[in-house]
Protein backbone atom coordinates (compact mmCIF):
# COMPACT_ATOMS: atom_id res chain seq x y z
CA UNK A 1 0.00 0.00 0.00
CA UNK A 2 1.26 3.47 -0.90
CA UNK A 3 1.76 5.84 1.98
CA UNK A 4 0.00 9.12 1.31
CA UNK A 5 2.43 11.97 1.85
CA UNK A 6 0.13 14.55 0.27
CA UNK A 7 -2.07 15.10 3.28
CA UNK A 8 -1.70 16.65 6.70
CA UNK A 9 -0.49 14.38 9.49
CA UNK A 10 -3.44 14.87 11.82
CA UNK A 11 -2.03 12.79 14.67
CA UNK A 12 1.24 14.74 14.72
CA UNK A 13 -0.60 18.06 14.53
CA UNK A 14 -2.96 16.98 17.31
CA UNK A 15 -0.10 15.97 19.61
CA UNK A 16 1.83 19.20 19.00
CA UNK A 17 -1.26 21.37 19.60
CA UNK A 18 -2.13 19.39 22.74
CA UNK A 19 1.40 19.79 24.11
CA UNK A 20 1.32 23.50 23.35
CA UNK A 21 -2.00 23.98 25.15
CA UNK A 22 -0.75 22.03 28.18
CA UNK A 23 2.46 24.08 28.23
CA UNK A 24 0.57 27.38 27.97
CA UNK A 25 -1.84 26.32 30.73
CA UNK A 26 1.15 25.47 32.93
CA UNK A 27 2.71 28.88 32.21
CA UNK A 28 -0.58 30.63 33.09
CA UNK A 29 -0.84 28.61 36.31
CA UNK A 30 2.77 29.31 37.31
CA UNK A 31 2.30 33.00 36.54
CA UNK A 32 -0.81 33.15 38.69
CA UNK A 33 0.58 31.21 41.64
CA UNK A 34 4.12 32.44 41.85
CA UNK A 35 4.40 35.80 40.13
CA UNK A 36 1.00 37.45 40.58
CA UNK A 37 0.69 36.40 44.23
CA UNK A 38 4.28 37.22 45.26
CA UNK A 39 4.81 40.59 43.58
CA UNK A 40 2.82 43.06 45.62
CA UNK A 41 3.01 45.94 43.16
CA UNK A 42 1.66 44.02 40.16
CA UNK A 43 -1.79 45.20 39.16
CA UNK A 44 -3.99 44.29 36.23
CA UNK A 45 -5.76 47.26 34.68
CA UNK A 46 -8.62 45.17 33.24
CA UNK A 47 -8.57 41.80 35.06
CA UNK A 48 -11.86 40.59 33.56
CA UNK A 49 -10.27 40.41 30.12
CA UNK A 50 -8.05 37.56 31.35
CA UNK A 51 -11.00 35.31 30.50
CA UNK A 52 -10.19 35.88 26.84
CA UNK A 53 -7.38 33.35 27.30
CA UNK A 54 -10.10 30.68 27.20
CA UNK A 55 -10.41 31.53 23.51
CA UNK A 56 -7.00 29.93 22.87
CA UNK A 57 -8.12 26.30 23.23
CA UNK A 58 -11.22 27.14 21.17
CA UNK A 59 -8.96 28.43 18.39
CA UNK A 60 -6.91 25.22 18.64
CA UNK A 61 -10.02 23.05 18.27
CA UNK A 62 -11.09 25.09 15.24
CA UNK A 63 -7.63 24.62 13.72
CA UNK A 64 -7.86 20.84 14.17
CA UNK A 65 -11.30 20.86 12.54
CA UNK A 66 -9.88 22.82 9.61
CA UNK A 67 -7.06 20.28 9.21
CA UNK A 68 -9.60 17.42 9.15
CA UNK A 69 -11.64 19.30 6.57
CA UNK A 70 -8.57 19.93 4.40
CA UNK A 71 -7.67 16.23 4.50
CA UNK A 72 -11.17 15.22 3.42
CA UNK A 73 -11.11 17.79 0.62
CA UNK A 74 -7.74 16.47 -0.55
CA UNK A 75 -9.19 12.96 -0.60
CA UNK A 76 -12.01 14.19 -2.85
CA UNK A 77 -9.62 16.19 -5.05
CA UNK A 78 -7.70 13.32 -6.62
CA UNK A 79 -6.64 9.70 -6.31
CA UNK A 80 -4.25 8.76 -3.50
CA UNK A 81 -1.48 7.90 -5.96
CA UNK A 82 -1.75 11.24 -7.80
CA UNK A 83 -1.91 13.56 -4.79
CA UNK A 84 1.86 13.71 -4.13
CA UNK A 85 2.35 14.93 -7.71
CA UNK A 86 -0.54 17.40 -7.73
CA UNK A 87 0.07 18.99 -4.31
CA UNK A 88 3.73 18.42 -3.41
CA UNK A 89 4.04 21.39 -1.06
CA UNK A 90 1.88 20.13 1.83
CA UNK A 91 3.79 20.31 5.10
CA UNK A 92 2.29 19.54 8.49
CA UNK A 93 5.26 21.14 10.24
CA UNK A 94 4.80 24.42 8.40
CA UNK A 95 1.08 24.45 9.22
CA UNK A 96 1.81 23.86 12.92
CA UNK A 97 4.50 26.56 13.04
CA UNK A 98 2.13 29.08 11.44
CA UNK A 99 -0.61 28.16 13.87
CA UNK A 100 1.68 28.36 16.90
CA UNK A 101 2.83 31.82 15.83
CA UNK A 102 -0.82 32.87 15.57
CA UNK A 103 -1.64 31.26 18.93
CA UNK A 104 1.22 33.04 20.72
CA UNK A 105 0.24 36.33 19.08
CA UNK A 106 -3.30 35.83 20.43
CA UNK A 107 -1.93 35.16 23.93
CA UNK A 108 0.28 38.26 23.86
CA UNK A 109 -2.63 40.35 22.58
CA UNK A 110 -4.75 39.26 25.53
CA UNK A 111 -1.90 40.05 27.92
CA UNK A 112 -1.56 43.49 26.33
CA UNK A 113 -5.31 44.08 26.69
CA UNK A 114 -5.18 43.13 30.38
CA UNK A 115 -2.46 45.79 30.77
CA UNK A 116 -0.35 44.53 33.67
CA UNK A 117 1.21 47.37 35.64
CA UNK A 118 4.09 47.19 38.07
CA UNK A 119 4.64 49.78 40.75
CA UNK A 120 3.19 50.72 44.08
CA UNK A 121 3.99 54.41 44.43
CA UNK A 122 1.59 57.14 43.50
CA UNK A 123 2.89 60.57 42.76
CA UNK A 124 1.32 63.83 41.73
CA UNK A 125 2.58 65.37 38.57
CA UNK A 126 1.95 68.84 37.28
CA UNK A 127 1.24 68.93 33.62
CA UNK A 128 1.25 72.18 31.74
CA UNK A 129 -0.89 72.27 28.67
CA UNK A 130 0.10 73.76 25.37
CA UNK A 131 -2.52 75.48 23.22
CA UNK A 132 -2.27 74.48 19.59
CA UNK A 133 -4.17 76.18 16.82
CA UNK A 134 -4.31 74.83 13.30
CA UNK A 135 -5.24 77.28 10.55
CA UNK A 136 -6.14 75.78 7.22
CA UNK A 137 -6.72 77.92 4.15
CA UNK A 138 -8.73 76.10 1.52
CA UNK A 139 -8.91 78.93 -1.04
Amino acid sequence: MIKNKAKYNFFGIFISILLTEVLLAAVYFIFYLFIYKTISGLKLDRPLLIWLLVGGPVISILFLAIVLNKNSLLKKFADVTLLPYLVPGISSVRAVVKFLAFRLAFTFLVIALVNPMLGSKTAEAKIEGIDIMIALDIS
